[in-house]
């Protein structure tokens, strides 16, 4: 599904079974099989709203302590990017449990993994992990797309948990900051944007700066959904 059809479908979803249902089918597309989605406050799992995924792998995961050794959680509190988990070793030295825990959870149909944090107030965070019941390693050749399905399923899902709250001031952006925008839906950096609009480096990620305050997005994937949910930004 393209990212454009579900964020048009998902926010007309009334109900949180139909747009999980939506996303468990958009992200089937590029590869990923199981959704979960844990509510993160501190060090502390508040919550888990989604969990589709093998049948018994929650029990196994927590049965196991799991929840002491993953460094998938710690990562996601600072991480301001998606991240695949096979590249968690590359930044951080992984001990013999934790590389046991992830074969542990290949074997339990939980592979091949990346996970998408997304910041909220009061150090509150929602963790989006997406994997494959197999290993896939070509799931990973999509991770902008994903990163933008996965943004826009936890704004549809706040709004879903949030009726009436919806009311806002106008926003308006400048034409120069819709147009860093229209280039970072493109997948372009704020270099490949000032070559492309001759101007620096650094205007350019000045005015992504700006149209991302101006959205109260935590990041350029994020300002982009927001700005097409608002009407600012064309599909």
């Amino acid at each position: 599904m393209r990212v454009d059809d579900f964020i048009e479908i998902s926010n007309r979803a009334e109900t949180s079974p139909e747009l999980i249902s939506l996303f468990q089918t958009a992200v089937a597309d590029y590869g990923y099989d199981n959704v979960i989605v844990a509510e993160v406050c501190g060090n502390d799992i508040i919550g888990l709203p989604v969990l589709v995924c093998p049948e018994g792998y929650p029990d196994y995961y927590f049965d196991s302590g799991f929840q002491e050794i993953d460094p998938v959680l710690p990562i996601a509190m600072t991480a301001k990017l998606p991240y695949h988990w096979n590249e968690i070793g590359k930044s951080i030295r992984l001990s013999k449990k934790q590389c046991d825990f992830f074969e542990g959870c290949n074997d339990a149909g939980v592979a091949d993994g990346m996970t998408v944090p997304i910041h909220g107030p009061q150090r509150q965070t929602t963790v989006i992990s997406l994997s494959c019941r197999e290993r896939n390693a070509d799931a990973a050749r999509f991770t902008a797309n994903v990163s933008l399905l996965a943004v826009q399923f936890d704004a549809a899902r706040w709004r879903l948990m949030n009726p009436g709250r919806a009311m806002e001031q106008p926003i308006e952006l400048t034409p120069r900051e819709r147009e860093c925008l229209r280039w970072c839906k493109a997948g372009k950096s704020a270099w490949d944007i000032s070559q492309l609009l001759g101007i620096s480096e650094r205007t350019a990620q000045f005015h992504i700066s700006n149209a991302m305050a101006k959205l109260g997005a935590s990041s350029r994937i994020a300002a982009v959904v927001i700005a097409i949910q608002k009407g600012l930004l064309s599909l």
